[in-house]
């Protein structure tokens, strides 16, 4: 069974990439999958490949067909317990894809099942980055021009690419998912084509986030495309119709997930069936991540250190904190992400532009005080919020806060937490570092005030 192209993409590109972030065995109850004795084995062949990447799938059968699935997951250690429901719309397309894909309803259910709470966990991609030639468009630009593209994606043929920007817009806005573009061509003759094409011919006209259009070898210019959308290399999918670009990127890049594909129809399939777009819900917050990006992008070109606001509110529960400890990678100071003892409190901030646009939760703390000192036992910081000035903002806070107290912080010396190395790189006169442990010790009271323009609204 291991041998279906699909399901290996499925493992290699969603269970093992999410198990380079979580390690915990994860139990899945699923009640009201229906199937025949003949899908019995197939069945019972994928759950135990669940199983050996420590997801424990058990599958209440159902005697008659049923519209809606429920499904109960729990962590290992149960300090997370949820509850949803899959309904069964658009059946025809799961026959569709089952015919292409060679994998049967009841596998792709329980595929589509194992997405979601995968992304209900832990979102692993949060960007596609795309080619142009013969991937958006059909066609080499270099070679016929813009008329040329226009032209050909008024073809038969060219629909094909126009569906597949559709799909990638639908991306873009309903689950706030970057669009990139990376191609070896002329920026300005490229500028200039997206211009001169109307949207329903480019359904990506005002939708790219970042462009990166050179000589350079891809691999190269996704590094630098993550690091402009401050998310790790392992958050993006590259699309691209030239295999040795594809393993060119593969061989320097392998935490890349890159589609192997010769269609567009192929690429569907296998995006599809890898179940990495299944989300929970579609969140506002979500549809404005790409809003909110922009908005941080303009204030740091006006000026380098944006004035900005934050408010402070105590997170009950840890719920908030949770959520943003399971999302944050490259700033997790302890990545102890849940589990804290009944006496640590957290703490969540809100920031807002000076026109008070809400920019959503972009830092969570959970601390603890004794006698003589003030321990965070993590801080996290989203990746949106990177180098504008936030980091200083909430150090100044804890300053004030800590009073005589001893500032200490639980710290995991991990490759992930980059960002939290460059911190600590960037005021060695702030940090000592000793057994899993930060100390902060304030060289004077206004430390930090040429170091970001960001308020907490008090």
């Amino acid at each position: 069974m291991e041998s279906n192209i699909y399901l290996i993409n499925f493992i290699k590109n969603t269970l093992k990439s999410f198990r380079l972030f979580n390690h915990e065995p994860i139990n899945i109850v699923i009640d009201g999958i229906y199937y025949s004795e003949e899908h019995q084995i197939k069945v019972r062949e994928l759950v135990e490949i669940l199983a050996n990447y420590n997801f424990f799938v058990s599958i209440k059968k159902r005697k008659n067909k049923t519209q809606e699935i429920k499904v109960c997951y729990s962590t290992g250690d149960g300090t997370t317990q949820e509850i949803f429901s899959l309904q069964l719309h658009g059946l025809l397309s799961l026959v569709k894809l089952s015919s292409h894909s060679q994998l049967t309803i009841p596998e792709l259910l329980i595929l589509r099942i194992t997405g979601q709470v995968i992304n209900r966990i832990k979102v692993i991609y949060k960007a596609i980055v795309l080619d142009l030639d013969d991937t958006v468009w059909m066609g080499t630009l270099s070679e016929i021009d813009k008329e040329g593209i226009r032209d050909n994606l008024h073809t038969q043929e060219g629909l094909k690419f126009i569906s597949f920007m559709k799909f990638i817009r639908r991306l873009g806005e309903e689950l706030g998912i970057f669009i990139a573009i990376c191609s070896r061509n002329s920026l300005v003759k490229v500028q200039e084509t997206i211009k001169f094409l109307k949207e329903e011919e480019f359904p990506l006209k005002n939708q790219i986030d970042v462009i990166a259009i050179n000589e350079n070898n891809k691999s190269g210019n996704i590094s630098k495309i993550a690091s402009e959308l401050s998310i790790l290399t392992s958050a993006i999918i590259f699309i691209d119709d030239n295999i040795i670009v594809r393993n060119e990127v593969r061989n320097k890049l392998p935490e890349v997930y890159v589609p192997e594909w010769h269609t567009h129809s192929d690429l569907f399939i296998l995006l599809e069936t890898s179940s990495v777009f299944e989300r929970p819900y579609i969140s506002k917050q979500s549809q404005e991540r790409r809003k909110q990006y922009r908005i941080i992008k303009a204030e740091k070109k006006r000026c380098y250190l944006p004035s900005m606001i934050c408010e402070k509110y105590i997170d009950e529960n840890h719920i908030h904190s949770y959520e943003l400890y399971g999302k944050s990678n490259q700033f997790n100071f302890s990545q102890i992400n849940r589990g804290f003892d009944n006496d640590f409190k957290s703490l969540c901030f809100k920031i807002f532009t000076l026109d008070n646009d809400d920019l959503g939760i972009c830092s969570t703390l959970t601390y603890q005080e004794t006698g003589e000192e003030l321990i965070i036992h993590n801080w996290a910081i989203s990746c949106r919020f990177f180098e504008i000035g936030l980091e200083e903002c909430i150090l100044k806070f804890l300053n004030q806060v800590s009073h005589d107290k001893d500032l200490v912080i639980r710290y995991n010396n991990s490759d992930k937490n980059q960002r939290v190395k460059m911190l600590l790189n960037e005021y060695p006169e702030l940090f000592f570092i000793s057994e899993g442990n930060v100390y902060v010790n304030f060289p004077s009271q206004d430390f930090l005030d040429n170091k970001t323009n960001i308020i907490i609204r008090q």
